[in-house]
C-alpha cells in the first residue's frame, strides 16, 4: 500500500477547493432593533453597512422624532431613521457616541451574479440605525412563510405593517422587513410635517 506524498494529495484536493459550489437561497442581514427584538432585511437591498458617529448627522427641525437628520458619505445625501423608534419600540439609542448603520435601497437593485453592492444616481438611499448588526446569513426560500398567520400576537402592530414575511428555520419566527413600504411611510410622514 502506496501512501500519497503532501504534494499529490493538495493536487488532487485542488479542484474541489477553487470550484464553485452552488448555494441556496436568498442572503439577509439580521438587525437588532433593541435588545429583545432582531428582524432581518434582504442582503440585496443593503447598499453599505458602517459606523456613524453622531457629529456627523445633521438635526433637522420639526421631522418626526425617529427621523435623526441627514447623513452625507461619498456624495450622498440621505436620511438618517432611528429603526427602533420607526417601528414603535423604545430607542435605545438616545445620548450615543455613534450609530450602528445600514444604508439600504428604497427599491433594491436585480439579483445578479456579482454580489458587490453598487448605487447610482436614480437610488433612493435610508439610512437605518440600529441596536446591533448581528451579521449575514443564508436561507432557503422553503424556510421563508409569507403568510402572517399566528404572527399578529408576536409583534407590534407597527412592526406588522412593514412585514411581508417571515423566516421560519429559526429559534422564534424572524419578520423580514420591506423596505419599499418604510420608504413609503417616511414620505408620507416627510409631507406632513
Amino acid at each position: 500500500m502506496q501512501m500519497e506524498t503532501p504534494a499529490e494529495r493538495l493536487r488532487s484536493l485542488l479542484p474541489q477547493v477553487f470550484a464553485p459550489q452552488p448555494k441556496e437561497g436568498e442572503l439577509f442581514v439580521k438587525l437588532q432593533v433593541v435588545p429583545q427584538v432582531i428582524v432581518s432585511i434582504p442582503l440585496v437591498s443593503i447598499a453599505e453597512v458602517s459606523l456613524v458617529m453622531a457629529s456627523e448627522i445633521t438635526p433637522i427641525p420639526n421631522m418626526p422624532d425617529s427621523v435623526l437628520g441627514l447623513f452625507n458619505t461619498k456624495g450622498y445625501v440621505f436620511w438618517l431613521i432611528d429603526l427602533a423608534y420607526f417601528l414603535g419600540f423604545s430607542s435605545t439609542l438616545s445620548r450615543v457616541k455613534s450609530y450602528e448603520m445600514v444604508m439600504v435601497r428604497a427599491i433594491p437593485k436585480q439579483h445578479s451574479d456579482d454580489a458587490t453592492p453598487t448605487t447610482n444616481s436614480s437610488e433612493q438611499l435610508i439610512g437605518l440605525a440600529v441596536h446591533h448588526i448581528q451579521g449575514s446569513f443564508r436561507m432557503p426560500a422553503s424556510d421563508i412563510q409569507t403568510s402572517d398567520a399566528g404572527m399578529k400576537s408576536r409583534i407590534t402592530s407597527e412592526l406588522l405593517a412593514y412585514v411581508d414575511a417571515y423566516i421560519l428555520n429559526t429559534q422564534k419566527p424572524l419578520p423580514i422587513l420591506n423596505i419599499e413600504k418604510m420608504k413609503t411611510r417616511l414620505i408620507e410622514l416627510g409631507q406632513a410635517t
